[in-house]
This record gives structure tokens, C-alpha cells and sequence, in this order.
């Protein structure tokens, strides 16, 4: 289940980033940093599985095997904020 790369090379680094993820007993863990408050989105490729369950994110959109996922950052004190999103398929 390969996250599909946003922000492309050559765009601003202002945007979400990935700090991390694995994948193990079916449950896809993935740690995103963004500024503190906000809103993003990210996609996943999902090839013969299913998605049973997601913690920490909601799904926007699903087009074939690729499924746009939002999620909200909490504010802090910090200019970033991080948050982890597990998927979990079967």
C-alpha cells in the first residue's frame, strides 16, 4: 500500500510531510507532519486489499485503487504539528 507522493519535487515544502510508516498485521501506520492547524490531504494505492477500518483520518474520495484521505492537524504551540493515521485492511 505505497503512499502516492504529494507534494511532487520542485513543489513548496510548506505542505504536508510523511515522517515516517510501516506496514504490519495488516495495519498500515503513518506518521504526517503539517503546520499546526491545518487541514491536508494524501493518497494511497490500494492494490488487492480491502480497507476494513481508518483512525485519524477520513475518507474524501476513492477513484479505482487510489483513496484521497483528509486529516487535521491539531494547533499547538509549534509551528508543526504531527499526526499519526493507521489504515487498517484485510
Amino acid at each position: 500500500m505505497p503512499l502516492i507522493a504529494h507534494p511532487k519535487p520542485g513543489d513548496s515544502p510548506e505542505g504536508i510531510r510523511i515522517v515516517s510508516s510501516n506496514f504490519e498485521n495488516g495495519i498500515y501506520e503513518i506518521s504526517f507532519q503539517a503546520k499546526s492547524g491545518s487541514s491536508e490531504e494524501f493518497e494511497v494505492f490500494v492494490n488487492s486489499r480491502k480497507i476494513k477500518d481508518v483512525v485519524n483520518a477520513k475518507l474524501m474520495s476513492q477513484h479505482d485503487r487510489i483513496f484521497r484521505f483528509g486529516l487535521d492537524f491539531p494547533e499547538i504551540d509549534s509551528k508543526y504539528s504531527t499526526q499519526k493515521v493507521k489504515i487498517l485492511v484485510n
